[in-house]
């Protein structure tokens, strides 16, 4: 006697199949929905001196009075947690199951270079302002990805796989 596999089950392991081989498609969602919510971020924020709407500091301004390890933490959970979400939302069970099994590999490398290249970009153009310390970088490098695991961690709570 053979048992017969529900055809949801059957769907639900197909899917995490091919997302197991072929990764590519579910990194592209991931980075692409990343970057979706960082450029959203720039709207908001002075980081970059691209934003924010309505000029000023924005809603850094209250943070800044702080220092500014409390204004590099806030900027980098704001700035790696919109794009989390974003990602969040756009991946399928599948793709969600995926990169919660890599998630520190997917987010700490990247977002370390994609830090330092931002930064130095930065730099080279002159838009460095007062506040951003040695602490403040660090702060950003430690947030980040601290940022990224306790959403996904409660993403998988909220969303289980």
């Amino acid at each position: 006697m053979t048992a017969r596999v529900p055809t949801h089950l059957s769907h639900r392991v197909l899917g995490y199949a091919a997302v197991e081989l072929s990764p590519q498609a579910t990194l592209l969602r991931f980075y692409a929905a990343m970057l979706v919510g960082a450029v959203i971020t720039l709207f908001v924020c002075p980081q970059f001196g691209v934003g924010p709407l309505g000029g000023g500091h924005g809603i850094a301004h209250w943070v800044m009075a702080y220092g500014a390890f409390a204004c590099g933490a806030f900027c980098s959970a704001f700035f790696v947690g919109t794009g989390t979400l974003c990602a969040v939302l756009v991946l399928n069970r599948s793709q969600w199951s995926w990169v919660w099994r890599h998630h520190f590999g997917l987010t700490v490398p990247p977002f370390a270079v994609a830090f330092i290249a931002l930064m130095g970009i930065k730099l080279l153009g002159g838009l460095s302002s007062i506040h951003e310390t040695p602490l403040f970088y660090l702060a950003w490098l430690i947030t980040g990805p601290v940022t990224c695991w306790l959403i996904l961690r409660t993403m998988k709570v909220v969303k289980p796989i």
